[in-house]
């Protein structure tokens, strides 16, 4: 019998050996698997004539040379749609988007300091809310305002590196535009068990929550100390072996029927819900200056990369 090498090579990659030795009757063993040689010495293969076989190989080849063509330019593609991504967002941070709309309603915008004081001052109704949620549930009552006082202003940004900004835009920390943070539950999770989902890096794709390749909490007791994620949350990587990782977000758009938690190597700031500002800054996140920023602040210790808290806090938008 004559067979050409490449063409046996071929027919051995495709799907109808593959089906073949995936057959339970015809692979052995229990922990390692294994196929005996007499099984394969008796697998049957289609032998056109020899001519037919040089035919064959040689359409396989000019096909997976196309198929490799398209492949780099659709690489080549997807770094440009990239470029033109950062270049929009650029255009859109550094107001150069809006510009023309600007200039046609000069004298009709109120400036961005006044929304930024909306803002805090939402901030700081947040938190005395939840301290009162607090007391109550302890069943305090608070004898003056004097708790209030507790309340730790955010920290502003250092604007002293940071390019000009349009006229009436202003800069504003990660911290002056949430009015909570935290970091997520370390408790033990797995496909198998039966508590509450619990978030995880695969769960953040794109600047969106994928509620798909679920892990579940082993005791839901232990996520008592934690509020379930909600609308306008917006969760960062703030550790893992891969730096490119460090500083990925997704943005909570709705309301769940059922509470989902989110992972220890995730950060969760809960954004003010003015207008679209949640959406905004998920939107802009991805601008190469916020990256960049967030890459030289970076740690890095034993493999592991992390951004803590604490420094994301002063993150400038």
């Amino acid at each position: 019998m004559v067979i050409n090498s490449y063409y046996l090579k071929y027919w051995l990659s495709c799907i109808v050996f593959q089906k073949v030795i995936e057959n339970k009757e015809f692979v052995k063993g229990t922990t390692q698997k294994f196929i005996p040689l007499g099984h394969l010495r008796i697998i049957d293969i289609p032998l056109p004539p020899l001519p037919e076989q040089h035919r064959i190989v040689a359409e396989i080849e000019e096909l997976f040379t196309q198929l490799d063509a398209g492949v780099e330019l659709l690489k080549k593609v997807k770094a440009k749609l990239k470029r033109y991504r950062q270049a929009v967002l650029k255009a859109a941070v550094e107001g150069n988007l809006t510009k023309e709309w600007r200039t046609a309603h000069q004298g009709e915008l109120e400036p961005a300091s006044v929304l930024l004081e909306c803002i805090l001052k939402q901030r700081r109704e947040k938190w005395e809310a939840e301290q009162l949620a607090k007391m109550q549930a302890q069943a305090k009552t608070p004898k003056d305002d004097s708790w209030k006082l507790k309340y730790k202003e955010a920290i502003a940004p250092d604007t002293s590196d940071l390019p000009d900004l349009p006229n009436g835009w202003c800069w504003a920390s990660l911290e002056e535009l949430s009015w909570d943070s935290r970091y997520g539950t370390s408790e033990k999770c797995d496909y198998n068990f039966s508590g509450s989902p619990v978030l995880r890096i695969p769960n953040i794709v794109d600047g969106s929550i994928v509620l798909d390749n679920l892990k579940y909490a082993a005791n839901d007791n232990k996520l008592d100390a934690i509020e379930p994620l909600a609308s306008g949350d917006l969760l960062i990587i703030r550790t893992n072996g891969s730096k490119e990782l460090i500083g990925r977000v997704a943005l909570v758009t709705q309301t769940y029927d059922y509470p989902y938690f989110f992972a220890s190597y995730l950060i969760r700031f809960r954004l003010i819900s003015i207008d679209i500002l949640p959406i905004l800054v998920n939107k802009i996140w991805n601008i190469f200056r916020t990256l960049t920023w967030i890459e030289t602040r970076t740690a890095t210790s034993a493999g592991q990369h992390n951004i803590s808290q604490t420094v994301l806090n002063k993150l400038p938008l």
